[in-house]
C-alpha cells in the first residue's frame, strides 16, 4: 500500500489523496461508532436522544460517561461500549500519526527548499551544509573480507 523508503516520495497530489483518503476512513469510524453508541445508550440506556448522543460522544471522547444508566443492559452496553471506544480511540490515534509525521516531514523540507530522493538523499541548496550529520562514532564501517 506504501512505498517502500527507498522508494521517491510522492507527488504532492498523491500525497493529499493519500492524506484525504486516511481522515475521510477515520471520520467514517467515528461516525458510526457514535451512531452505535448514540443507539444503543437510547435502546438499552433507556435515555432521550439528546442524552443518548451525549453519553456515547463524552465516552467516545474518552471524557466519561454523563447520565446514570438504572437498567442492567444499559450498563452492559455502556461497560463494552466504553472498552470499544477505547480500543477505537488508541487505533484512529495510531493509523494516523504515520500520516500526520510524514505531512510535517513534508511540509517542512518544502519550506526549507528540500526534497528527498531515492535512497534517501537530500536535494536542495542547503543540502550539504544542513542535511542531516550522523553522531560521532555511527560512521559506517564496512566488513573486510
Amino acid at each position: 500500500m506504501y512505498e517502500h523508503r527507498s522508494s521517491p516520495l510522492l507527488a504532492h497530489a498523491l500525497f493529499w489523496r493519500r492524506m484525504v483518503q486516511h481522515g475521510g476512513a477515520a471520520t467514517a469510524v467515528i461516525a458510526v461508532s457514535l451512531y452505535a453508541g448514540t443507539l444503543g445508550y437510547h435502546v438499552l440506556g433507556q435515555l432521550a436522544w439528546v442524552d443518548a448522543f451525549e453519553n456515547a460522544s463524552m465516552i467516545l471522547g474518552g471524557m466519561g460517561p454523563v447520565d446514570p444508566i438504572a437498567s442492567t443492559g444499559g450498563k452492559l452496553f455502556a461497560s463494552f461500549y466504553a472498552l470499544y471506544s477505547g480500543v477505537v480511540f488508541l487505533f484512529v490515534a495510531m493509523a494516523g500519526m504515520p500520516t500526520a509525521r510524514a505531512a510535517c516531514a513534508a511540509c517542512r523540507a518544502s519550506r526549507d527548499g528540500w526534497s528527498i530522493g531515492a535512497h534517501g538523499v537530500w536535494h536542495g541548496a542547503q543540502a550539504q551544509e544542513s542535511a542531516p550529520q550522523r553522531p560521532a562514532g555511527h560512521e559506517h564501517r564496512r566488513s573486510k573480507d
